[in-house]
């Protein structure tokens, strides 16, 4: 885990469920016809928590097909991560930012975008030619309000009997780091090594340094990161970690002083 390069101190709410959900691909449904000039939208699954509004950010797996069953693109498939947007953005068709309004995490959705919400006269690549509605199969694996994008929920899954973490002192962890998508990125049980840094020093992303304190020796807790306090939208040094990425970490407290 390398340090992010983003400033201030996040929020850290305790023992509360952020608004994410791992989701197995979902099979192609019939889509609903689209009317004149709109989204068609089919729920096939419903999802749980907040609903996704202007500003929100969302990861998202999805398939998207032409009418006659054409896949031009999907994400579904494994090793693949999770496509982040924020909704208002404009960083996706119109059709999407319309198509996925409302949106909870864990749901399934179908949507039948006209070609004037899709790609319009221009169409897009070798796959999709002028003037083609598009279908695509979404599954929403998180939802972030905006007023939550600086937001670290720590969940408790076992107490700790020890000291409580401190700012400044010298902590010794075990962790696994997923994003939301559920793709492992490191983990030190793995590796037989456990991490030592000094709190509130910057030495790990600063969603992971400010859920730290507070922590109790013994205990296991499961931080969830936004981006805004993890990697942003450049992503990892590395590269492994792309833009705009909730990161999701457990973490086991050894040892602190």
């Amino acid at each position: 885990v390398s340090n992010a390069t983003s400033n201030g101190t996040p929020n850290v709410v305790n023992n509360a469920s952020a608004n994410v959900a791992n989701n197995a691909p979902v099979n192609a449904p019939s889509a609903p016809p689209a009317e004149a000039g709109k989204v068609g939208i089919t729920t096939t699954k419903a999802g749980t928590g907040v609903a996704a509004a202007q500003g929100s950010l969302l990861v998202m797996r999805y398939t998207g097909r032409l009418k006659n069953g054409t896949v031009f693109d999907s994400n579904m498939t494994d090793g693949k991560p999770g496509f982040s947007l924020v909704l208002g953005q404009g960083s996706v068709i119109p059709g999407w930012e319309e198509g996925l309004i409302g949106i909870k995490a864990g749901e399934h959705r179908t949507l039948n975008i006209p070609s004037a919400k899709g790609y319009g006269e221009r169409g897009a690549g070798e796959k999709i030619g002028p003037n083609q509605d598009l279908i695509f199969d979404v599954v929403c694996l998180a939802v972030l309000p905006k007023e939550k994008q600086e937001t670290v929920t720590r969940e408790e899954e076992r107490p700790g009997t020890g000291g409580t973490v401190k700012e400044g002192q010298s902590v010794t962890f075990h962790y696994i780091g997923k994003t939301v998508d559920g793709t492992e990125f490191d983990n030190s049980y793995k590796r037989k090594t456990p991490l030592t840094i000094k709190v509130g020093k910057g030495q790990v992303p600063r969603g992971l340094d400010a859920g730290l304190e507070g922590m109790k020796v013994g205990g296991k807790y499961k931080l969830t990161v936004p981006p805004a306090a993890a990697y942003g939208p450049a992503g990892s040094p590395d590269g492994r970690i792309p833009g705009n990425t909730i990161l999701i970490f457990t973490v086991e407290i050894l040892k602190a002083g």
